[in-house]
């Protein structure tokens, strides 16, 4: 599809995408979209339903503050919610992902999270020698998506970031990742974040992760302590007069309310206290809430399903997840990839990846800075797709602009479609805080 331009014609704000590009990893048939114009549409440009492909010298320009563009690979070895797509390697380097490259993208919203390019369901997509101006290369876990699984596996290089405004460079919730050679200016503070919002949050389908859930690798140690809560309501220091703690012997371990289920991870301690790491992005209120008298439990995490890091595992199917290899809920047995980072550059400087403290995401670990992935070696450039096919004199208008819509109306919750296909099923819950970024501490 080449030369066509799209404007804003809608009455109010939809997430179905302005192109959907439906197809399959084991098809022959690949997608190109190229020299087009997506200019303040009220949904994402574009959203990649299971095709390969590329799209190349495209301008996006955006002022609503959700998502751009979706890549989504729900439907990957013919399974359903990215299940396939998690049971199986990596493949950096291939054709095996959607490409964007030689693309302009345009934020006009003010907001960081504007414009984006976004991946979940087992989504597999490369980011390469693109403009982004206020707008971000980034991802979503296995949490706020309900029954579909996480980003898998992304590739952001060769691209220039510009901010004129405060932002990150944006997070890694789960799956594995290259970025190299990227250079950031403006008002970027950091680099991209590794984080996992089920240490925070117990969401619909999958559950917190706090060294209990049996889709997680839990230390088989089992209980640590418990008690009670002996202070004033708080959500971030709990007290146990009557404990005789060493300093920071908890620190790493998982905490949870008793009483309400929440949950989160120990910073530190003392004799008698415990500080632990406070989160608002899914609450208001923070993640975890002690009131006097309230119950407490300890135990340790090791690694949470479908972190950032972590890579091919056992094939988990069903509208109810099971681990197909022991026909229950259980963690499976997912492999370390761990996620690369160099030769990022910002206003002159090198710029690393980091985390928000996790303890199971350790640096040297699950993550590298500074040093290359071995035996990495990028997939052809260009694209062979973008080779020997002349570009459109003109762009063709395709839809116009309705001067009563409001081009600021507030973002609803993500509600977007699933194609119809004969081995895909329809997800039932998908991203819901497209703010999460905009909320969290930077880590640097």
């Amino acid at each position: 599809m080449t030369g066509i331009e799209f404007g804003n014609a809608a009455s109010s704000e939809s997430f179905d995408g302005a192109i959907m590009v439906v197809g399959s990893e084991w098809d022959s048939r690949t997608m190109r979209i190229d020299h087009c114009a997506f200019t303040n549409l009220f949904a994402p440009a574009i959203q990649i339903e299971g095709a390969l492909g590329v799209a190349d010298h495209n301008t996006f320009t955006f002022r609503h503050s959700g998502i751009g563009i979706e890549v989504k690979h729900n439907a990957w070895g013919g399974w359903s919610y990215g299940d396939g797509s998690w049971a199986d390697l990596p493949h950096f380097g291939t054709s095996k992902f959607f490409f964007f490259e030689d693309n302009t993208f345009n934020n006009n919203s003010g907001v960081q999270t504007g414009g984006n390019i976004d991946s979940f369901g087992g989504g597999r997509y490369v980011a390469r020698y693109n403009i982004f101006n206020n707008a971000l290369a980034n991802t979503h876990g296995t949490e706020s998506g309900g029954r579909q699984r996480s980003v898998r596996a992304i590739e952001i290089y060769n691209n220039t970031f510009n901010f004129t405004f405060p932002a990150t460079a944006g997070q890694i919730r789960g799956g594995t990742a290259l970025i190299h050679d990227n250079v950031y200016s403006g008002q970027i503070r950091s680099g991209m974040s590794l984080t996992c919002y089920r240490e925070y949050f117990p969401f619909n389908m999958w559950g917190g992760a706090s060294g209990v859930n049996p889709w997680d690798s839990n230390h088989p140690h089992g209980l640590y302590a418990s008690g009670a809560h002996t202070g004033s309501q708080s959500n971030r220091v709990l007290t146990d007069s009557n404990a005789h703690w060493i300093t920071n012997q908890w620190a790493g371990y998982s905490l949870t309310n008793t009483v309400t289920g929440r949950a989160s991870f120990i910073t530190s301690n003392t004799a008698t206290t415990i500080t632990y790491s406070f989160d608002n992005t899914y609450d208001p209120s923070g993640n975890l809430v002690f009131s006097t008298g309230d119950g407490y439990v300890i135990y340790k995490l090791l690694v949470a399903l479908d972190q950032p890091g972590r890579g091919k595992g056992d094939l988990v199917t069903g509208d109810i997840p099971r681990n197909t290899t022991t026909r229950t809920v259980a963690w499976p047995r997912q492999a370390l990839e761990p996620i690369y980072s160099w030769n990022n550059m910002i206003n002159g400087s090198n710029i690393n990846i980091g985390s928000y403290g996790e303890p199971t995401l350790k640096e040297g670990r699950d993550y590298y800075n500074s040093t290359p992935k071995p035996s990495y070696t990028p997939y052809t450039y260009p694209h062979p797709l973008t080779k020997n096919l002349p570009a459109p004199t003109q762009t063709t208008q395709n839809s116009t602009t309705n001067s009563q819509h409001d081009v600021h109306k507030e973002r609803g919750s993500w509600g977007g479609k699933m194609p119809k296909r004969k081995q895909t099923k329809k997800a039932k819950e998908s991203p819901t805080n497209e703010m999460a970024e905009s909320e969290k501490k930077v880590a640097n």
